[in-house]
């Protein structure tokens, strides 16, 4: 999913487009061709020069792509060395065909991919950051999980350590000290001179912030009433709960699956070996947090025309919006489950006749879903959403098919396993994507405040350490000792002091809080 909004109507139709090369020819977007002298000036200074064989070889994308792929072997084997273990060969039956090593070749196709933007010094930053924090997480994944979510803890800290605002960050570092944003016209905001251009303000007139609240909450709201509706739809499926159970529908796309991993030799704790091993979800959250969003707000290559508040609140706003289709959608039609005999295992039996102890069992969260499908699939609203973040910000085109292909294989493995119908991973992609591409228009809300100035790091004190770090690690902690239902009272808590850290005039505090909260969130439902 490409998307481009750097830079002003003006400088996106200017006359000729800047190339990674002082040398390369002058390229003309109307007629496409490249001025012919530049061409010449060109091939004879490369005709007297005598570049060395390895500088020759670097410049090849091929020679870098094989450079990329062993490196990624040297790491992911010295990970495997460390570590003691192995997921992406690993399998509890002895031997394999060549059918499951071309696999894991054929799946690390999208990593080296990632690899090869992130290394390349002809891409912008924007792109660079975005693809390497998904090939570094997938790499880390390697480590045990414990690892990862510590390291996806600090690095949360770290971020809010390293972008505090300085003291005087009230006031545009673009602008000057000497005026305010309300003295500056539009003409001076606005690089291509548009003249008065009017701001645009969201719903009820809010600007860019109170808006990202009000979104956050609106997520939550449809969470909670999704959550209650899982509930009421497994226990009024009365074919559900008695034997003889009904049979699963017929699903195409699960055959058509079963029949490749048949003619590979794989089965299907081989498949779902891989999907671990590759963990695509938690290296979409690292791409689209870590670097999309951290792209945004250090203002990277050509992210630093977008607001790290406007994307998130888009993607907020996006989710919501899809859950709530989701909801509808399985309220409206129930079909069986793939799983027989789920809801004894799951619900109270008989269901309760009581008003009050069915809101009582519908409040209780339900992460892995109920006891019927669900169209459309929550793991495909979720990872859908935060691969449109990757891809927008990122806004590469060879990085974009590596996220959605590396993507599909593990929807495939989720329609493989029968924790979905193919056509709910199917319905979750494109209505998520469609919903997100609708949404752009947030992304012109007016945000009354520049980027602000960032404090130096050898500033940090140690109430710094703890305001950005206690949320952090605590969010860890409840990840790793909890259960479902306490993470659930945490993130309430986490939202609670969100906004009563923002009522205080302490917004970049009150971010930490929500990105930490949102972490605690991705690492329960996702």
């Amino acid at each position: 999913m490409r998307e481009r909004r750097s830079g002003t109507p003006q400088d996106r139709g200017s006359a000729t487009v800047r190339t990674s090369r002082d040398e390369s020819p002058a390229i003309d977007p109307e007629s496409h061709t490249c001025n012919k002298s530049s061409k010449t000036h060109r091939l004879g200074s490369s005709a007297t020069s005598s570049p060395s064989v390895i500088r020759v070889l670097l410049e090849n994308s091929v020679v870098r792509a094989a450079v990329s792929f062993f490196v990624l072997l040297l790491v992911l084997a010295s990970i495997i060395f460390l570590t003691g273990r192995t997921k992406v060969l690993s399998s509890p039956k002895l031997g394999h065909g060549p059918g499951y090593y071309a696999t894991v070749l054929f799946a690390s196709i999208p990593v080296l991919v990632a690899l090869s933007v992130a290394s390349q010094r002809k891409y912008e930053s924007n792109e660079r950051v975005v693809a390497a924090a998904f090939a570094i997480s997938i790499a880390g994944n390697q480590l045990p999980r414990v690892v990862a979510k510590f390291g996806a803890a600090a690095l949360a800290a770290g971020f809010g350590l390293a972008t505090r605002p300085a003291v005087h960050s009230s006031k545009s570092r673009d602008y000057g000290a000497g005026k305010k944003r309300s003295e500056i016209s539009t003409e001076e905001e606005e690089p291509g001179g548009r003249g008065n251009v009017q701001e645009y303000r969201g719903p009820l007139g809010l600007t860019l912030k109170p808006l990202a609240f009000l979104s956050t909450f609106f997520l939550v709201a449809v969470l909670l009433t999704e959550n209650f509706l899982v509930w009421v739809v497994s226990a009024t499926y009365k074919p559900g709960q008695d034997s003889p159970y009904p049979e699963a529908l017929q699903d195409n796309g699960q055959i058509v699956v079963t029949y490749l991993m048949d003619v590979l030799g794989l089965t299907r704790r081989d498949a779902q070996d891989l999907r671990d091993a590759f963990n695509v979800q938690w290296a979409l959250v690292s791409s689209a947090v870590a670097g999309a969003l951290l792209g945004c707000e250090l203002g990277l290559g050509r992210a630093k025309s977008r607001s790290m508040w406007a994307v998130g609140m888009r993607a907020v706003l996006a989710l919501a919006c899809a859950r709530a289709v989701r909801g509808i959608s399985f309220i409206l039609t129930v079909l069986p489950s793939q799983v027989q005999g789920c809801y004894r295992h799951k619900y109270p039996y008989p269901p309760p006749t009581e008003w009050i102890d069915w809101i009582l069992v519908g409040i209780k969260p339900a992460a892995r879903g109920g006891c019927n499908d669900l169209i459309v699939s929550g793991h495909a609203t979720v990872t859908s959403i935060l691969a449109c973040v990757a891809t927008s910000v990122g806004d590469n085109t060879l990085f974009s098919i590596a996220v959605w292909s590396l993507l599909t294989l593990d929807y495939l493995v989720e329609v493989l396993q029968g924790f979905h119908y193919s056509v709910d991973m199917w319905l979750g992609a494109i209505i998520t994507s469609l919903i997100f591409r609708s949404l752009a228009l947030v992304e012109d809300i007016h945000d009354p405040e520049p980027k602000p100035n960032f404090a130096p790091l050898s500033s940090i004190k140690v109430t710094d350490v703890f305001a950005y770090g206690a949320p952090a690690f605590l969010g860890f902690v409840v990840l790793t000792v909890t259960n479902e239902a306490t993470a659930n009272v945490w993130i309430v808590l986490y939202m609670v002091a969100a906004v009563v850290t923002q009522l205080k005039g302490m917004a970049h505090v009150s971010r930490n809080v929500l990105i930490c909260t949102m972490y605690i969130a991705l690492g329960i439902y996702l």
